[in-house]
């Protein structure tokens, strides 16, 4: 074991049944680019069935095929893809490397970043070590195991690497998430080399009044050993030094994820005057603090707007890139995202880095999100110890991590707890730590809960506990996880958003969750009309997400925006116009540290009937957590005026759109012609919806399958009434549904349209679909949307006038009194709904609190007219229809917004008019 000396403070971990780790944890990433060497590249693999247990990898023969490392076995074909737990599987790599002659005299040290799940290395045949955590970054000393070159030459020939990969081993479960459980290499293998004399550990604590104190530990020091240290500001310039444990930087900047600056600490290793190695990382100055059941951030209170994030890839499955992070944390910052929690295990290390310079705030976990029978087992309390230990000695100098978070869900049990203690005693005092759990379970503490942790962290609450039993907490609350995003559903996000923005003891939460974990799949698509639960992005396959376990996400797997994205960057937003009365603007400012002068752009425009009047731009002067007035003089309109802003950070990130009407006149429509010409079949009387995963989930029984019945129907009693007023034909409807516990979802007066028609512009709230509960995304404007849209599916509020057409100009006008309208495409064309009732889409596994249900509506009427419009009657408000945009259509089907075919939505055929 001579190889793990070197480093005084190694960290084994003897895991249950004589599974012993020889991996230690502790060491510092090299920094100096000389002295490190990726691994990275093509390696040789072989996948077998069932869990072996040789003391050596066998040769490599014409059975094994080359993978990329990093690289998971399920994306090139080696295994298949499992969700929640991993089959038994075995996996044998081989590679060859090289040591630069420059490293003669170092240390060289092997860094796996992340391996699913166990591993043993071998190096030149001989076993070096072992590793248990599939998430967790661990390193060898392989120095003694390398084969010197022969002859006079120094140091090293080619070496042989072999590895055995296990996916199953006691403890595995807790690697085991609410996730697929891919195996293989997953992130980067680095060669590193110290001197025998090097850092071991550097730890970095801050206060806000400049002071810094570094601790650390270096190996095989002697008298002669010198540690000095430098920092520099972000423009590269000196700021302070010493040979001590203390520094002092005058008038710090602070880090906030509103103004991340950094510093760089330099680190010089020195002996007998010569320097050994050179360490630098970026810190910054932030404290975190809690005052009562308040959490402040440099004394501010915070609030965190958040979300879970699973890493995955539907293409690299569990390897995530650079590019990938950044595209992650551009779409963030855009929807006012300021926290991340990492669910349910830590991330690759360069999340952590860009974290700290793009300003993000981290609930770093520590990975045991499952497995909750090995915590009744005192045995396992050792392996959580190592978990623990990797977790945070990697991450503990990131300004970016504000808390760590003990597993998921867990039950609270004794080495639960005792892990806590050893956490804040032995590990970080300087962090609060939290345990996530079911809310129903932390609520039968009734706030008894054990002192160890510092913050509440309960799951799902309904809006009413939010507004209710929360607000009695005696420590900070965050929801790490709320607001369930399965599929196309994220109901009263709004509401109970806007109870945590007034709530001081609420920190915030974080959303479950940011983007669908998608697995690659190969099959033919047989038709693009029925059910789909997967997404095709070509006719040869796409990705899956487990029927409806990974369909979580505000994105789809590819990072498209579901509208959900939009909602939830609606109610995030930093900064809005709360409302427009007389000229003047009511300002409101949720950032935390920033005033919005010089921080905030807020783009405006006024129209008159789509035809721009004025425009301009201006930064109000509004200090955080502040409204303020701000007078705009504008013209007065005669037509369909409206002020639109679109809100800009001084990063360049658009974060908010919004709209308002000014004025809005009685229009005056033409049409010329019968209208019920080119309508196919209708009216008919919609009963419900394509049902969403949600509402599969929740109402499987309680919903109509074939919504679209004639007038004489057995659910709903219609009478309707059709006259002309002028070139419109005016449609006067009443609707009682009968006295059953029917979920009506929705409940209107439907028409098949004409085959032709394949685009709608209208006049009201867009451009997404909208509902009860989740209808913030959208603001009052002119919209146009082609069928084949992925964002054209669905219900629109609001809505004034809404033209369907064909390209060559034919079409029906539609306009009413801010109608519900529903857009649905068919295989006969599209299907025209005016909604006089319509239902939330409802959370996962429970009903919608809008709900529609026949014995409680009553008796419902409305109106609306029709108008036939050709080239000589085209309305001068709406666009040509040859310049509607052409359709988003990144996918051929998915999930939640699928295609049905006519004959599977409608009881029978309705005559037409």
């Amino acid at each position: 074991m001579r190889r793990l000396l070197f480093i005084s403070f190694c960290l084994f971990a003897a895991i249950v049944q004589a599974q012993v780790t020889d991996a230690f944890q502790g060491i510092l990433p090299v920094t100096e680019p000389q002295m490190k060497k990726s691994l990275n590249g093509e390696w040789k693999l072989k996948v077998v069935e069932g869990i072996t247990d040789e003391k050596t990898v066998p040769p490599a023969d014409d059975t094994w095929r080359m993978i990329p490392v990093p690289g998971c076995w399920e994306a090139y074909g080696f295994c298949k893809p499992t969700y929640h737990k991993a089959d038994s599987l075995t996996g044998y790599y081989r590679t060859k490397f090289t040591v630069p002659a420059a490293w003669n005299g170092q240390r060289i040290i092997i860094r796996f970043d992340g391996v699913l799940y166990g591993y043993d290395l071998w190096i030149n045949g001989k076993a070096v070590g072992s590793w248990r955590s599939g998430y967790n970054t661990s390193l060898f000393d392989i120095t003694d195991f390398l084969t010197p070159l022969k002859g006079r030459g120094r140091g090293w020939g080619e070496q042989q690497l072999a590895m055995r990969v296990i996916s199953q081993f006691p403890g595995s479960d807790f690697d085991y998430n609410d996730d697929w459980t891919p195996s293989g290499i997953f992130r980067d293998v680095t060669l590193m080399a110290v001197p025998n004399t090097h850092l071991g550990d550097l730890t970095i604590r801050t206060k806000n009044d400049g002071t810094v104190m570094v601790k650390t530990e270096v190996v095989h020091a002697d008298k002669s050993t010198e540690v000095n240290h430098d920092i520099f500001d972000a423009q590269g310039n000196w700021v302070s030094g010493a040979n001590g444990d203390y520094l002092t930087v005058f008038e710090p900047h602070l880090w906030t994820a509103e103004t991340p600056y950094l510093y760089t600490l330099r680190t010089t290793l020195s002996q007998k005057g010569k320097p050994l190695q050179t360490f630098e990382h970026k810190f910054g100055f932030r404290e975190l603090t809690i005052d009562g059941n308040i959490l402040k951030l440099n004394g501010q209170l915070i609030k965190l707007r958040g979300v879970t994030s699973h890493s995955t890839d539907p293409k690299t499955v569990k390897v995530i890139d650079e590019v990938s992070i950044l595209k992650d944390m551009k779409l963030m910052k855009e929807a006012s995202i300021n926290y991340i929690r990492t669910s349910h295990y830590p991330r690759e290390p360069r999340f952590y880095e860009l974290a700290d310079s793009l300003g993000f705030y981290i609930i770093n976990e520590v990975p045991f999100g499952y497995g909750d029978k090995n915590l009744y087992d005192s045995t396992y309390y050792e392996v959580l110890q190592q978990r623990a230990q990797a977790t945070i000695r990697r991450d503990k100098n990131h300004a970016s991590v504000l808390m760590w978070s003990l597993g998921n869900e867990n039950p609270l049990t004794d080495i639960c707890i005792r892990l806590g203690d050893y956490v804040k005693r032995e590990l970080d005092s300087s962090r609060p730590i939290c345990y996530p759990q079911v809310g129903s379970y932390f609520r039968k503490f009734n706030y008894n809960f054990p002192k160890v942790a510092d913050i509440y962290t309960p799951h799902y609450p309904s809006t009413s506990q939010i507004a209710d039993f929360y607000q009695r907490a005696d420590r900070p609350v965050i929801f790490t996880e709320y607001c369930h995003t399965l599929g196309i559903s994220l109901e009263d996000h709004d509401r109970q958003w806007e109870i945590i923005e007034r709530t001081p003891c609420i920190a915030g939460g974080s959303v479950w969750e940011w983007v669908d974990q998608g697995m690659p799949f190969h099959a033919r698509l047989k038709d693009r009309f029925g059910y789909e639960e997967r997404v095709f992005t070509s006719d040869e396959g796409g990705f899956e997400m487990c029927g409806n376990q990974g369909t979580d996400g505000l994105l789809y797997a590819d990072r498209t925006p579901l509208p959900n994205y939009y909602e939830l960057q609606h109610n995030y937003a930093r900064a809005f116009v709360s409302a427009v009365e007389d000229n003047m603007l009511q300002i409101c400012n949720r950032y935390d540290f920033l005033n919005l002068k010089d921080n905030v752009t807020f783009h405006w425009t006024l129209t008159n009937n789509r035809d721009t009047i004025i425009r301009g731009a201006f930064s109000p002067d509004c200090a955080p957590h502040a409204t303020t007035s701000y007078p705009l003089q504008l013209p007065q309109q005669k037509g369909l005026s409206l002020l639109q802003f679109d809100i800009e950070d001084a990063q360049g990130h658009t974060f908010l759109h919004q709209s308002f009407v000014l004025n809005k006149p009685q229009m005056n429509w033409i049409g010329n012609g019968n209208p019920m010409a080119l309508i196919q079949e209708g009216p008919m009387v919609r009963v419900g919806r394509k049902a969403t995963m949600a509402e599969q989930l929740k109402l499987k029984d309680q919903r109509i399958e074939k919504y679209l019945q004639p007038l004489d129907n057995p659910y709903v009693k219609a009478e309707m009434q059709t006259t002309q007023e002028g070139s419109a034909t005016k449609v006067c409807y009443t609707l009682t549904p009968d006295s059953t516990n029917v979920f009506l979802s929705e409940l209107g007066i439907a028409y098949l349209l004409d085959s032709s028609f394949d685009r709608v512009q209208w006049t009201g709230q867009g451009p997404f679909a909208s509902y009860p509960g989740r209808h913030q995304a959208n603001r009052y404007g002119f919209w146009a949307k082609h069928m084949d849209d992925l964002y054209f599916e669905g219900n629109r509020m609001g809505v004034d006038a809404a033209l369907f057409s064909s390209r060559d100009g034919n079409g029906l006008l539609i306009v009413g009194d801010s109608l519900n309208m529903n857009f649905e495409q068919s295989d006969r064309g599209i299907v025209m709904t005016v909604n006089v009732a319509v239902s939330g889409q409802g959370p996962k596994f429970a009903r919608s609190a809008f709900p529609v249900i026949s014995k409680e509506v009553g008796t419902l009427s409305g109106n609306f007219r029709i108008y036939r419009i050709d080239a000589s009657s085209w309305p001068k408000i709406f666009d040509r229809p040859q310049a509607v945009p052409a359709a988003f259509h990144p996918f051929v089907t998915q999930y939640d917004t699928y295609l049905l075919k006519y004959s599977d939505i409608t009881s029978q055929h309705s005559p037409r008019w």
